[in-house]
């Protein structure tokens, strides 16, 4: 027993080790993690961020070197984009690992926050290309996405002298996430819609200034890849926040499998029966 679990023990180790390894290394010179945040109204402002370059704060390879995450901003110093302040924006994609049983895409915090009295918009997109894996198609994407608008907290030191807003109306909050999966293979690009979420505007003092969870995942399948056998995946989230306001984005993604061949599931449906008969013969054997 001990053999079995050093062994597993020693392989799991081994996987991890591999794939963090993999990290360092960009399976194209052409594919690129990449954030672009610009206003829709109010001050102009727009930042674009690319994996490895400047503006990318990612412990690991920060403003040098690709690593598969994108951050950007900080309590101590937000990115300034128009009238909002960004902190602690964390964008990660797991195309460098090279293959795996699914393909990841996400936005796991996106703090934003209006530094007027007025209503803000600005538009959010995330993109990576050169995907390769997981397969062979056809291939589904599920597409998730959560946030939550709340009034400036004064007592964050990022937030000092930001006006407060008033928490029990948050008239105008809204947010829209749509998502991609695109065989062409280009940033940003839209060729087959996943997750279309509309939330809002709020007309009246919210019940709930929260959104998403379980009953956004929206399921598209039947993909493939284009020609070339790679594709990419974008997400664009457009959120109004009120005066005073916050927004925090606590997790868009895109997840990308493989479905399994009829055959396959046919296999599926015929084992597992026949396991749970052979546990219960087990189980009879012992007890007699």
């Amino acid at each position: 027993m001990k053999t079995k679990l050093s062994a597993w023990v020693s392989t799991t180790i081994g996987l991890a080790v591999a794939g963090i390894a993999l990290l360092g290394v960009t399976s194209s010179a052409d594919a690129a993690l990449r954030i672009q945040a610009m206003t829709t109204n109010g001050t102009p402002g727009s930042v674009d961020v690319t994996d490895g370059n400047t503006g990318d704060n990612s412990p690991v390879g920060g403003s040098t070197t690709p690593d598969g995450q994108i951050l950007l901003g900080n309590i101590g110093a937000p990115v300034t984009v128009g009238d909002f302040k960004v902190y602690l924006s964390t964008t990660s994609s797991n195309r460098m690992l090279g293959s795996g049983p699914l393909a990841l895409l996400e936005s796991t915090s996106f703090f934003v926050a209006n530094s007027t009295s007025s209503s803000r918009s600005f538009d959010l997109m995330i993109t990576d290309t050169d995907y390769t894996f997981p397969g062979p198609p056809p291939l589904s994407m599920t597409s998730t996405a959560s946030g939550l608008f709340a009034p400036n907290n004064p007592l964050n030191p990022g937030l000092t002298g930001f006006p407060v807003g008033n928490p029990n109306n948050a008239q105008g909050a809204a947010v829209i996430v749509d998502t991609y999966f695109n065989p062409s293979n280009t940033e940003f690009a839209t060729d087959i819609q996943g997750m279309h979420l509309v939330f809002g505007p709020v007309l009246t003092t919210p019940l709930s200034t929260s959104y998403g969870g379980a009953p956004t995942d929206t399921v598209t399948p039947g993909l493939a890849p284009g020609g070339s056998g790679k594709y990419s995946l974008t997400i664009k989230v457009s959120v109004t926040v009120p005066g005073g306001y916050s927004l925090d984005s606590r997790g868009n993604s895109i997840q990308v499998q493989a479905v399994p061949e009829p055959a396959t599931l046919m296999s599926m449906a015929i084992g597992l029966p026949l396991l749970g008969l052979g546990a219960w013969a087990r189980r009879r054997r012992q007890s007699s």
